[in-house]
């Protein structure tokens, strides 16, 4: 082949099928190749048979999107992209990622996506990829596996049963006597145009809650919260799975925790060493004050730095 070291799909396959090995080096290609008679053979480079391209640098993988993360070039044309599989975990973890092959022509490109099991997951990760890629004709198998860069994660999901809770279908910590239920709780979530709705269909007090994402950031904190309609009174506040004490961190009484209505609000806390100490689980709570019609919409909430 002399200095040409790029394998048309007629000799790779031949080459493989008669019991021949394909030699190859590099850093972006397979890792393993098993002909039908056994043959395993290292491969890598653009000289692969399949050569695999890192492109994860810089992305983010965000909530309903599917991200890029890696090409694949079929040198030697021997596979369509449902010839391979590919399995994607968080590096470290055996917490699953959803990943598959997408494409119709050369190259195919890896996606990811956020799954259920990612639903508290934010921060920068790599991601572990499984390949495995049976040829057209069968004849032999490529099994590689791949790292990606640090990618930036925003998984988290208001709506996952595990976020959220209230007395029907969500099950996150607290509050730990919940009253009413949340209509739409996936609603809150950023970039979703509606509302989820708050209430208990009778005349007790509603009383349901969301888990927060790792607070990363130093206080003096504040709570933001998108209001719509609202029917009675409501306060929002910030509570902690805590032993032998009130779950609450933050006050509810004053005119600074209530809700407003059709609008936003925002409620300043000066809790900031407990917030901080319980920074990996804490919820926000939406409690009516009043027994009477009362229904609120929550658009979004978000605890941040106060504003200086």
């Amino acid at each position: 082949m002399g200095d040409n070291k790029k394998w048309t799909r007629r000799a790779a396959v031949g080459s493989l099928a008669s019991g021949g090995g394909l030699l190859l080096f590099g850093t972006g290609g397979s890792t393993q190749i098993s002909a039908y008679r056994d043959v395993e053979v290292n491969a890598g480079g653009d000289d692969a048979v399949l050569q695999f391209s890192d492109n994860s640098s810089d992305t983010t993988i965000g909530l309903n999107s599917s991200v890029s993360v890696y090409q694949i070039t079929d040198n030697a044309e021997a596979f369509d992209s449902n010839d391979i599989n590919v399995t994607a975990s968080i590096d470290g973890t055996e917490e699953p990622i959803d990943a598959s092959i997408i494409g119709d022509g050369n190259p195919f490109d890896v996606k990811v996506e956020c799954s259920d099991e990612t639903s508290r997951l934010v921060g920068k990760r790599t991601i572990k990829l499984e390949f495995t890629a049976v040829s057209k004709t069968e004849n032999f198998i490529i099994s590689a596996s791949r790292d990606t860069s640090s990618v930036e994660f925003d998984c988290y999901d208001y709506g996952a049963t595990n976020n959220y809770r209230d007395r029907d279908k969500g099950n996150a910590n607290l509050p730990n006597d919940p009253v009413g239920s949340i209509s739409q709780p996936e609603n809150v979530n950023r970039g979703v145009d509606d509302y989820a709705k708050i209430s208990s269909g009778s005349s007790v007090k509603s009383k349901v809650g969301y888990a927060l994402p790792p607070v990363s950031f130093n206080g003096p904190y504040e709570l933001l919260v998108e209001v719509g309609n609202r029917g009675g009174n409501w306060s929002a506040y910030l509570a902690a799975p805590r032993d032998g004490e009130s779950n609450k961190l933050t006050s509810t009484q004053g005119k600074n925790a209530m809700l407003g209505k059709n609008g936003t609000t925002i409620i300043e806390f000066d809790t900031s060493a407990d917030i901080k100490k319980y920074k990996d689980e804490l919820y926000i709570i939406f409690e009516a004050t009043d027994s009477s019609n009362q229904s609120i919409q929550i658009d979004y909430f978000e605890l941040r730095a106060q504003s200086q």
